[in-house]
């Protein structure tokens, strides 16, 4: 089962909240892109475009991945993938950050079917209140993303081994998915 985004004006809003991830956080989509619009957005949290972001989305024009994030003066911290991304490829793409102090830098990494991609240190997002949550919709105008996703799991806080090892084992088997573990 999964939800289909036509890539035009298919998006899902969702409430105010995700207020603090100063614990971590541990981030997993079960996706299949069906075509790669520029710069879609997988997941968008936050206030609106510099303003307390969370997100994950493509880079650009590029067969990889963006992780994102703000500090409470609305820099930006990111890291791009150069691979990851197939039209037609079911995945589970994992993003998991560590704790720290709001505004601080904390690393993050982030995985396909549990290989590692890339890693670097993000900002720890500020605590706020984020009213402007959307999943396959941008804050900026850019493509919306185009497929299937199936399942999104959001933690505010970094997993541990045991438990991240777990949610793995659960959504590989409940999407027939090939996940190293």
């Amino acid at each position: 089962p999964a939800l289909r985004f036509d890539g035009v004006d298919d998006h899902f809003t969702l409430p105010s909240g995700f207020q603090d991830f100063t614990a971590g956080m541990s981030l997993y989509v079960v996706m299949r892109p069906s075509g790669l619009t520029y710069g879609f957005k997988v997941l968008a949290l936050g206030n609106g475009a510099g303003q307390q972001n969370i997100g994950l989305g493509r880079a650009g024009d590029t067969a990889g991945f963006q992780v994102f994030n703000t500090n409470a003066d609305g820099a930006y911290s990111w890291f791009n993938t150069a691979t990851g991304l197939a039209v037609g490829e079911a995945s589970l793409i994992s993003v998991q950050q560590d704790g720290g102090t709001a505004g601080s830098l904390s690393y993050a990494e982030l995985t396909k079917n549990g290989i590692v991609l890339l890693g670097q240190n993000l900002f720890v997002p500020p605590v706020a209140t984020r009213s402007l949550n959307y999943i396959a919709k941008s804050y900026w105008n850019e493509g919306m993303f185009q497929g299937d996703i199936a399942e999104i799991i959001v933690y505010n806080r970094k997993l541990t081994a045991s438990e991240h090892a777990a949610v793995k084992a659960y959504i590989a088997s409940k999407y027939a998915l090939s996940v190293t573990p």
